[in-house]
């Protein structure tokens, strides 16, 4: 209290604020971290609630590597795995061939798929015509859960991993920005679930 009242002028004075905030802060970072542990605290048995595996949705906006992988890690986690592929997302200026884009998906995809007799994925094209990516999937994912009751819904979001910082300028980013939107309205029976390609 000494040393204070004789430098109040030349800087003890943030002393006297500094300390008590610091304090401040760290009772409220105490408590915050203890009221999660009390709602995350869960004392009942385990209860396997859902027997069924998940409806997988995978966005797909065309073949690659990364899409491939992650159709092919979809069909590992249940045997209804949906391709979603959103239209006219690059704006209503591009026009887009969807009958195409099924041609494709079924002579490059189910058709090998069906020969060895494996299930193969179905493409459902979503209308996207404000080029949002969250609304419309979000919507898909209210009509598959209406169709699926008791099921869960998990999307399987390509995403490319970036090495370098100056990569992200030339990279929209959708996927992070798809998972960030998922995971903000994310409802009870809704995964998400990131596969990451590394060039």
């Amino acid at each position: 209290m000494i040393i204070v009242a004789a430098k109040f002028v030349e800087g003890a004075w943030i002393v006297i604020f500094a300390i008590p905030a610091t304090m401040a802060l760290l009772f409220a970072t105490q408590r915050y971290y203890a009221r999660l542990n009390r709602r995350l605290k869960f004392t009942a048995a385990l209860r396997i609630e859902e027997t069924q595996p998940p409806t997988v949705l995978v966005p797909y906006e065309g073949r690659n590597r990364m899409t491939d992988r992650a159709l092919r890690f979809a069909m590992t986690l249940s045997p209804d795995a949906i391709a979603v592929h959103l239209v006219r997302l690059g704006g209503p200026e591009l026009e887009e061939d969807i009958a195409a884009t099924e041609a494709a998906f079924d002579r490059d995809i189910c058709c090998p798929l069906r020969e060895t007799g494996v299930k193969p994925p179905r493409l459902v094209a979503v209308p996207a015509p404000y080029r949002e990516i969250q609304g419309p999937i979000l919507d898909f994912v209210d009509k598959i859960d209406v169709e699926t009751p008791g099921r869960s819904v998990a999307i399987l979001t390509p995403e490319l991993v970036l090495r370098h910082w100056w990569e992200r300028l030339l990279h929209s980013r959708r996927a992070a920005r798809l998972r960030t939107a998922l995971l903000a309205h994310a409802r009870p029976r809704l995964k998400v679930v990131s596969s990451p390609w590394r060039d």
